[in-house]
């Protein structure tokens, strides 16, 4: 889970403990304007870790909470769950500070030839794409690469072997979320 610094900052104004670490980021963080920070996170990801824990409420897993500066409070709820092997953002921040990049959609289908959803088209077109599909395939399943597309949850508790999709329809229910 990643905070943005101003969440950080309520935060500590009605007393959350933070480290001095912490302090120290979200003031540095909060120095300057937000569209400068969004052009230093989109060149080098920042960060600290805030010392203290969330449960991830799809799957009852304890977690850690980042502050960063490439969450911003003024969007949503100045709060994400990461999902690192699935967004780029988040993925680079992932590799820059060495935190876990649990791949939970596979581009696996249910059907026993597609290995994922451009490989009908790829089978079309030429035998090179083919390839190129699953060069892809592998790097995504080693970590190297990030899978933004639909496909088969994997490492996901009780929703894994669910499609994309549904799963995320029955997570949201889970948590009390609103599809819009």
């Amino acid at each position: 889970m990643v905070i943005s610094p101003e969440l950080a900052r309520r935060w500590i104004e009605v007393g959350w403990q933070a480290s001095d670490q912490v302090k120290k980021y979200v003031s540095e963080a909060l120095n300057g304007r937000e569209l400068e920070r969004l052009e230093r996170a989109a060149r080098e990801k920042t960060g600290v870790d805030a010392g203290i824990k969330a449960i991830n409420p799809a799957t009852n897993e304890e977690i850690p909470v980042w502050v960063a500066d490439y969450v911003l409070g003024s969007y949503g709820t100045g709060a994400i769950m990461a999902v690192p092997a699935h967004d780029e953002r988040d993925w680079g921040f992932a590799k820059k500070f060495n935190l876990e990049i649990r791949q939970v959609v596979s581009p696996l289908s249910a059907g026993p030839v597609r290995i994922y959803d451009s490989i009908n088209d790829a089978l079309k077109k030429a035998p090179q794409d083919l390839e190129s599909a699953i060069e892809d395939y592998e790097k995504i399943k080693a970590g190297e690469k990030i899978y933004t597309q639909y496909g088969i949850l994997i490492n996901s508790n009780s929703f894994t072997g669910l499609e994309s999709a549904e799963a995320v329809k029955k997570i949201s229910k889970k948590i009390g979320a609103e599809l819009k």
